[in-house]
């Protein structure tokens, strides 16, 4: 699941805005002088563009939850289990008592890494959306996932050190 999901570690693009330009004299109907009733502040058009600018906020709200969700719902799914199984493993260990027992790696070092960046790529979204820091997969990622991951190999380090440079 996590090999596969090298697609979630891609930045957010956020959404892209049209440039409105300006009224074409060459689509309009009639002659090219200026219209004769000219809106002023108050006017409909004033109205259309506030509806037009909220329709935009729900779009841009609406792509942002899109693009978390799936991201949040790994490193939530990831990391709870992977704190449960640590748990077992340790309680497995300790009915076999055999000093000579090395418990296995749940997760390898790419697993390790490509979590991490997924993190790091919600935590760049959390520096101006405080909506993304609030997400229980980011949160069990540093609370359950982060403590018990055995960060001294050579290349869990590059992570390890944009996540705290982030933060």
């Amino acid at each position: 699941m996590i090999t596969a999901s090298e697609r979630l570690t891609r930045a957010f693009a956020g959404p892209k805005h049209e440039i409105l330009s300006g009224t074409s004299y060459k689509h309009s109907r009639g002659s090219n002088r200026s219209p004769s009733i000219v809106p002023d502040e108050n006017s409909v058009s004033r109205l259309i563009d506030n509806r037009k600018n909220k329709v935009q906020v729900g779009d841009e709200h609406r792509q942002a939850s899109e693009y978390r969700w799936p991201r949040d719902t790994l490193l939530s799914v990831i990391s709870i289990f992977v704190h449960f199984s640590t748990k077992s493993l340790k309680e497995l260990a300790k009915l076999i008592n055999d000093p000579q027992l090395h418990l296995p790696e749940l997760l390898d070092a790419k697993c390790h890494s490509r979590l991490a960046d997924i993190a790091h790529i919600l935590l760049k979204l959390g520096g101006y959306d405080p909506i993304t820091m609030s997400y229980r997969g980011l949160q069990n990622y540093f609370q359950k996932l982060l403590p018990c991951t055995n960060w001294t190999h050579e290349t869990l380090r590059p992570p390890l050190n944009n996540l705290l440079r982030r933060m």
